[in-house]
């Protein structure tokens, strides 16, 4: 399975959505603001924007195991905070 990460983000009422490639296929990903703040709550103030660019690699490696495991939900895969705790 090849899996790359387009590296735009968008930020969204709920919190960050981006983008994977899978086997040439867009998947989208998202993770709230809650797990954003809740992966770093040192910069809990910081904008999500930047909650999101300073913990990308975890973020990432979250959503490839996921994706990997196949625990995509209509498509899309949503990183939790219990999903950060193996990273």
């Amino acid at each position: 399975m090849d899996i790359t990460f387009t590296g735009a983000c968008t930020l969204t009422t709920e919190g960050v959505s981006f983008q994977a490639i899978v086997d040439g296929k867009s998947v989208p990903c998202h993770v709230s603001m809650q797990v954003l703040q809740d992966i770093d709550p040192t910069n809990r103030f910081s904008t999500p924007r930047a909650q999101f660019q300073n913990n990308r690699a975890r973020i990432e490696a979250a959503a490839d195991r996921k994706i990997r495991a196949g625990q995509l939900v209509n498509g899309s895969v949503y990183v939790g905070t219990a999903d950060l705790l193996s990273t």
